[in-house]
């Protein structure tokens, strides 16, 4: 996927899903998965697997291979549009939106 992407410019098409969700899928994973993998694996060469911030790529890549949501992106599920309004959604109804309306589930 990275290389077909990355050398080729060229989307792999993902059974079942348009093109255009194909590639948000595959923008996710290269640009947000991957990443992650290499971060963790440099840190275990490097032996800094105990920073605070490679021990939640660990847990972030644990819950994407096991039930496919990296940092509460459900990937496969929802598109990135999606994940953002339940992202405001969400920080709205705790609070960390100044000036935002609870009731409403707006900013404004």
């Amino acid at each position: 996927m990275r290389n077909s992407f990355v050398h080729e410019g060229a989307v792999l098409e993902i059974e079942g899903e348009t093109h255009s969700r194909s590639a948000e899928i595959s923008t996710a994973i290269v640009g947000g998965v991957l990443p992650a993998i290499i971060k963790v694996a440099l840190a275990r060469l490097l032996g800094l697997e105990a920073l605070s911030n490679i021990q939640a790529d660990r847990r972030h890549l644990k819950s994407y291979f096991t039930g496919g949501s990296f940092r509460g992106y459900r990937i496969h599920e929802e598109t990135y549009d999606e994940f953002l309004g339940r992202c405001e959604r969400e920080w709205i109804s705790n609070g960390l939106v100044p000036g935002a309306d609870r009731q409403e589930g707006r900013v404004g």
